[in-house]
């Protein structure tokens, strides 16, 4: 949450001062690590998560999340490369995206 301050002088010299509380616009922080044979996928939000979809080596899969702003989940890796996509989009209608390659 921020504070905006707007100050206005009109041409008689008057002058206003006005504050106001804002949320700004953020996006989904994803965190994606490996641990053993898994990719360790950490998604937070600061007010919702909307969807998690992802792509794992060429196929697309979207995630149940429910109602949260926080969300864990791991992929266990096939043989060989890895890829893994993640694209997150929060209730503001922002969408983040992290990539991550691993040979295994």
């Amino acid at each position: 949450e921020h504070t905006l301050y707007v100050e206005v002088l009109d041409a008689n010299g008057n002058k206003i001062v006005k504050e106001q509380k804002i949320k700004g616009v953020t996006e989904a922080e994803i965190d994606i690590q490996v641990e053993n044979e898994y990719f360790s996928i950490n998604v937070r939000d600061e007010i919702k998560i909307q969807s998690i979809n992802y792509e794992f080596n060429g196929k697309s899969y979207t995630v149940d999340i429910g109602d949260t702003n926080t969300f864990n989940f791991m992929k266990k890796m096939e043989y060989g490369k890895n890829h893994i996509k993640v694209i997150v989009q929060n209730s503001q209608g922002i969408n983040s995206t992290k990539e991550m390659e691993y040979e295994y």
